[in-house]
């Protein structure tokens, strides 16, 4: 598979050599005003193929805000994330203690700081105050970063880890490790208390796999033995950092 990148105007657009223009899976033209998105957003295509339902990549995101965010109004983009606040995986948490613990610390961020949330077992009881304040944040969102909310939440099962990370709020070591399907794993084989919400080494929902691990980096940095207490700080060499800056990056673009 071969593209290249044509230049109409002020816009980008993907053309395969074979096929012409590339559609979105919503049938739109992959079509952007920044050229470095594009590339990238095509080399993830090359590479994974066009997975848009289970993997996070420039591609996914870029598909999510063609064929979502630029045919919707804000407003159409706010009502669905604060709509799901009573499912989202932050009001869900395990009642292991030692589960609990861990997650509340992946999840601590400035956002939730100041929205006055915390993770809990449950929805909280103020919940219609709790929509208006995260109605006020998202409305000084942009698109992009609204449909990438959005994305976050179908994939990973919490819009507001989605706001967290899109807003530059979260640790994203932390979060990464919250996430790690290879992590709790790990952690469910060497304790009697799971930190997994079902059985040992049952993975969940809410747990995430990238195409390719660096085993290396998580047997020595990560999974590793003794006990130690996680989250630890890792850094970019972690697959799942990489993943979580590149939605940071798609991010920072601003809105066509």
């Amino acid at each position: 598979m071969s593209f290249e990148i044509h230049r109409i105007d002020d816009t980008y657009m993907a053309v395969d050599d074979e096929h012409g223009i590339v559609l979105t899976p919503g049938g739109n033209n992959l079509t952007t005003r920044f050229p470095a998105l594009l590339g990238a957003a095509l080399e993830n295509l090359k590479n994974y193929g066009p997975d848009t339902v289970t993997k996070i990549s420039l591609y996914n995101l870029v598909c999510t805000y063609i064929d979502l965010s630029l045919r919707l109004s804000k407003h159409d983009l706010i009502e669905p994330i604060v709509q799901d606040l009573p499912i989202d995986i932050v009001f869900d948490l395990p009642a292991s203690p030692e589960a609990n613990h861990f997650l509340r610390r992946c999840y601590s961020n400035k956002l939730f700081d100041r929205l006055g949330l915390r993770p809990s077992l449950d929805v909280p009881p103020d919940l219609g105050r709790l929509k208006d304040g995260i109605r006020s944040e998202l409305e000084g969102l942009s698109k992009r970063q609204l449909s990438t909310i959005i994305y976050f939440s179908a994939c990973l099962e919490s819009g507001l880890l989605g706001m967290a990370v899109v807003t530059c709020s979260i640790d994203l070591s932390g979060l990464a490790q919250a996430y790690c399907t290879r992590l709790h794993n790990y952690l469910a084989g060497r304790q009697s208390d799971s930190l997994a919400t079902g059985g040992a080494g049952e993975q969940q929902q809410n747990e995430y796999e990238p195409e390719v691990y660096d085993q290396t980096y998580c047997d020595c940095e990560c999974c590793i033995g003794g006990e130690q207490d996680h989250p630890l700080e890792l850094n970019s060499s972690c697959e799942l950092i990489q993943m979580l800056e590149t939605v940071q990056r798609f991010c920072a673009f601003p809105d066509e």
